[in-house]
């Protein structure tokens, strides 16, 4: 930084030294102190990076087999030297459906002979139709006017078109039109009509929705459009209600779009031509990709109804298996992201070969030196030469330059080479790359991706785990403080009873946490709470009360069961199948619907809604849901205007002009929505504005205000024992048991407002008691109130499908995945070696040294240089390493450990033809034998099970707790500074406190501070010395200034 001195710098003025060379030299000394520091810190550093990186290869190796979270690989746990599996069979040779086994740790091998009588249900309470509102039709009357109606029965919408009249010419009417949108019933009657009351209903109980009739001023409520027939380009509407007018807009695409990319005489997905409109293409597979979606949806849509929506075991374990499935799908992610990062490096690094070692001179001459290609780059380059010769054959172009369509050879390489080389890349050349030495960034990437991607997970677990906590506890504690209060009662403590003078109210009653938590009831929560902790942790297990199947947004269930469920067709076999006038009337439908109907407006209309009927014309219609009070205190929803404008210059002709403006009486559901009030079913509430029912002799008390959800919602919390839902197919409601099994009754009693009749809860509700499940196994005769039943650490759960099966299963022990951990163990093992002795053996290069900035600035390297230079650099950072080659003897010695087998011999790895190579530079790898089979290994490891998990898992001299011990002795980094392992000592890790407290941390500090010394006592000196220089040179200035002075005083006399 300059100063008041060294902006007075003089260099040689009047001297005609160099000063500025003579202080650098003078304080040189110092400078190179300086350099030579900030190189050690340099060094410093790529040692703290070379050994962080093989902590976190060892940490990685010590979390997979020894950590006991890792139960498919932990080769100390015992459960995985003791697995069970199970096969199960039946007479017929067929699969056994409905039936789940699973054999725990500890097993009884065996076969079980199982029949399979009833399979336990909860009893269930239906109730009969919910009544919903009649439908307005009052002003229905102009008989030269049609009325548009939209219907939707079970989830399927059709707009009808009726006649006005009088009201009951009107139903009349549309009864006709219900006939023919829903068909008719095996006694010719309607499958859906109107009653007398206005009502609607269907015979088949499913829910019907019917909106308010809306008039039209215009013909008919159809626009003359038909979707297969539109014009290409733009069409726009303004849409007015009320006061409040919005315009949307959306494209269009003609019938013969499409045409140009298809082979002559085909227009579908299965003979779109090469070269044709890429736009145009991509729009079509876009489209059919779409429409697959939707197929994925609508049968995505049915397999829920039918096999999930009722099923709370089944939504649970889609949830769970959903799970797994995204954390699996995040890591094909990672890998194909880093996959494609690779190709993108090799494809960069053959082109700059390319472009080094194919060059053109200023005539067009080419030189090729092929020694220099690699064989994809030589065969782009010979693929490209072949392409411009059949060009020239073909008499596309000419190699005449006086000719119209000349193209020269070099013109046309720089024009094809890179795409040509490109298209060769392939994955051998991924994988090639991948194991190189330039490649083993993307493997530490890709590492890191995944680290990130567990740690997500199990951040995501934990959250789980408390949140399944708190609501456990909260659950068990209002079941705990229920049980005292009872007690208190029935000790005469206090009275339950209102108006006794020791009443006291549940909500009242004192009842502590710390009450709870020093009770029975506690442990066997916090028991519950463990159990379902670990289950988390271990897979996906637990997650129920967090993880809500309803909370899975329904695409990313669609993307699920599309990827692991569903059997229909793939993207590749719904293209081929797809043609341009389904993409062209696909296409415009969605425009049309989508667009309109994302028009909405605030408390007039709940929506624009946009029809695309089955001729292929549009139908546009409005709902109002705003209602208004009377002075009676009756609620109406009146009429408000709604007109629709095209644009002037719209593509398509729509029907629609300033004349055609409408009235629309709005729209009224006559089915319930849980989302709708209870004050909104028309009842009366008693005289404290509430709403009265009891369910199982529990009392429930709602204000009309309260969502029928919410009133939902808190009966199934309740401890009546059952749980409340509703379905729009038959617009019902459920009470369900909690417990599974006979003898599990549900009463209701409906206060005198009526609220339990009006969603059907009357003498016409029909109830349906349990059944256990009753199973023979081996003879057995077995009762229970569960699906599940254990028989020495084998489990069976069935299911309804299970019913009047009969099936045998076999247990017996299952050495694969002790077999499977032991060989990947060996191949981690191998590249664990890889890993640290890619260090140890590394010879440092003593000509290349760290490099400063100022070194950096005096070299003048290029960016390229200056990467390959710190590469050579960094050679032999750990060469000879005593503390890891310590560590590596340390685990290779644990390897020849062996265990005594009952028949008097030793056990060890060999046994399993587990050795190390002969090589002394592969550092004791282990490799299989080639001479034993994998039945060979298999029929070992079988006869020798016990002493290999002995082998493994002795809790003193275990090769897993032996590895477990020197790995913590290496890179354990919890505990006090001096408890770590001794290479986090020496280089911390990132992200923990030995970050900053470690051997090298300490030394580039002590390096650092030292430099901030020498770099001050610099600044001292260069000013010092710049300071004398400066004067002297003012000094002989003055001087030179007088002799001239008396110089011409003498040449004046």
């Amino acid at each position: 930084m300059a100063n008041a001195t060294s902006a007075l710098r003089m260099s040689g003025m009047n001297s005609g030294l160099d000063t500025e060379a003579i202080v650098n030299a003078l304080t040189a000394t110092t400078k190179n102190k300086i350099n030579k520091n900030e190189r050690k810190v340099l060094k410093l550093q790529a040692q703290q990076e070379a050994y962080r990186s093989i902590i976190a290869a060892m940490t990685k190796f010590q979390n997979k087999y020894c950590s006991m979270s890792n139960i498919k690989t932990c080769l100390k746990s015992g459960s995985l030297f003791d697995s069970y599996k199970s096969t199960l069979s039946n007479s017929a040779g067929t699969n056994v459906n409905g039936v789940t086994v699973s054999s725990s740790t500890g097993a009884t091998p065996a076969t079980y002979n199982v029949k399979v009588g009833t399979v336990a249900t909860q009893s269930v309470l239906k109730s009969s139709t919910a009544e919903g509102k009649p439908v307005d039709i009052s002003e229905c009357t102009d008989e030269n006017q049609d009325y548009l109606m939209t219907v939707s029965v079970g989830g399927k919408s059709k707009n009808i078109t009726v006649k006005g009249g009088s009201e009951a010419e009107v139903r009349d009417n549309i009864n006709a039109a219900l006939k023919d949108a829903f068909g008719i019933t095996n006694n010719g009657g309607n499958k859906v009509y109107i009653g007398s009351d206005n009502k609607f209903v269907s015979v088949d109980k499913q829910g019907v929705t019917a909106s308010r009739p809306t008039v039209y001023s215009s013909e008919r409520n159809v626009a003359g459009i038909d979707v297969s027939n539109m014009k290409t380009g733009t069409n726009s509407f303004t849409i007015t209600v009320g006061d409040t007018t919005k315009t949307v807009s959306f494209s269009s695409i003609s019938a013969d779009y499409f045409d140009e990319i298809f082979e002559d005489g085909y227009r579908d997905g299965a003979h779109i031509k090469e070269g044709a409109d890429a736009t145009k293409v991509a729009l079509f597979k876009q489209i059919a990709e779409n429409q697959r979606q939707g197929d994925v949806y609508d049968s995505y849509g049915e397999y829920e109804e039918n096999f999930l929506k009722d099923d709370e075991a089944a939504q649970e374990r889609f949830a769970i298996d959903y799970m797994q499935y995204e954390h699996d799908k995040a890591y094909k992610d990672a890998e194909n992201a880093q996959r494609a990062a690779a190709k993108e490096k090799v494809i960069s690094n053959g082109l700059e070969n390319i472009n080094k070692n194919i060059t053109f001179d200023k005539d067009g001459n080419v030189d090729v030196k092929s020694s220099e290609l690699s064989a994809k780059e030589q065969q782009a380059y010979d693929n490209v030469l072949q392409g411009y010769q059949n060009a020239l054959d073909a008499g596309d172009i000419s190699d005449n330059p006086k000719h119209f369509d000349y193209m020269s050879f070099e013109t046309y390489y720089k024009k094809h080479m890179e795409s040509e080389y490109k298209s060769l890349i392939d994955d051998d050349d991924i994988d090639a790359f991948w194991a190189s030495e330039e490649g083993q960034y993307n493997q530490e990437q890709l590492e890191k991706r995944y680290e990130a991607i567990e740690k997500s997970y199990e951040a995501k677990k934990e959250t789980y785990i408390k949140a399944k906590q708190a609501v456990t506890y909260e659950a068990r504690f209002k079941e705990a403080k229920q049980a005292a209060y009872d007690a208190a009662v029935a000790a005469g403590d206090i009275s339950d009873q209102e108006g006794h003078k020791y009443y006291c109210s549940l909500e009242n009653f004192k009842f502590s946490k710390s009450e709870f938590e020093s009770g029975e009831d506690y442990q066997s929560y916090y028991n519950d709470y463990l159990a379902d902790a670990e289950n988390i942790k271990n897979s996906y297990d637990g997650i129920d009360y967090i993880t809500d199947f309803k909370n899975i947004s329904q695409s990313n269930k669609a993307e699920y069961y599309d990827k692991e469920l569903y059997t229909g067709t793939d993207e590749e076999s719904y293209l081929n199948g797809y043609d341009a006038a389904q993409a062209v009337r696909d296409f415009n439908t969605a425009n049309i619907q989508n667009n309109l109907g994302a028009v909405t407006f605030k408390d007039e209309f709940t929506n624009i809604k946009a029809t695309v009927n089955d001729d292929g014309t549009v139908s546009i219609s409005g709902e109002a849901t705003y209602e208004v009070e009377g002075e009676d205190g009756s609620k109406t929803t009146p009429p408000k205007s709604f007109a629709i404008t095209q644009g002037d210059k719209n593509a398509n002709d729509f029907g629609f002009d300033a004349a055609s403006t409408h009235s629309s009486s709005g729209g009224v559901s006559n089915q319930i929505s849980t989302a709708q009030t209870i004050d909104s079913l028309g009842l009366t509430a008693d005289e404290n504005g509430k709403y009265n029912f009891k369910i199982n002799g529990v009392s429930f008390s709602f204000k009309g205000d309260a969502t029928i959800k919410e009133m939902m919602n808190e009966v199934n919390a309740s401890s009546a024992g059952v749980k409340m839902s509703y379905t729009t197919l038959t617009n019902q409601f459920t009470l369900t048991a909690n417990e599974y099994g006979r003898g599990t009754e549900i009463t209701f009693e409906d206060g005198g407002e009526g609220l339990l009749g009006a969603l059907g809860f009357d003498e016409n509700a029909t109830f349906t008691e349990g059944q256990n499940t009753t199973i023979e196994i081996n003879g057995e005769y077995i009762e229970t109130t569960s699906n599940s039943y254990t028989v020495d650490g084998t489990t069976f759960t069935f299911t309804a499908a299970a019913e009047g099966t009969e099936f045998t299963n076999e247990v017996k022990r299952d050495y694969s995945p002790a077999i499977d951990a032991i060989k990947s163990f060996v191949e981690d093992y191998n590249k664990l070696i890889d890993e640290v002795y890619g260090y140890v053996d590394d010879e440092p290069n003593k000509d290349y040294y760290f490099l400063t900035d100022d070194d950096k600035d005096e070299m003048d390297l290029s960016e390229s240089q200056e990467e390959k230079w710190d590469k050579l650099a960094k050679k032999g950072i750990l060469y000879r390493d005593s503390t890891l080659q310590s560590i590596m003897s340390s685990m290779r010695t644990a390897l020849y450990s062996s265990v005594d087998a009952a028949d008097g011999t030793k056990v060890g790895l060999y046994r399993l033809g587990i050795t190390t190579t002969s090589n002394w530079a592969d550092h004791g790898k282990l490799q299989f034998s080639a001479t034993m089979t994998d039945a060979e290994f298999e029929s070992t490891f079988a006869q020798y099970a016990d002493e290999f998990a002995k082998l493994f898992n002795d809790a003193k001299d275990g090769i897993a707790y032996q590895f477990d011990n020197i790995l913590n002795g290496a890179v354990k980094t919890s505990g006090a500074e001096a408890d770590r392992g001794v290479l986090v000592q020496k280089a911390g890790v990132s992200g923990t406190a030995s970050a900053t407290t470690n051997s090298i941390y300490n030394q580039i500090r002590n390096l650092k501070n030292m430099i901030d010394t020498l770099k001050d006592r610099y600044d001292q000196q260069q000013e010092r010395y710049w300071s004398i220089y400066s004067n002297m040179e003012t000094m002989l200035g003055n001087i030179n200034g007088q002799s001239s002075y008396i110089q011409q005083l003498m040449g004046s006399m």
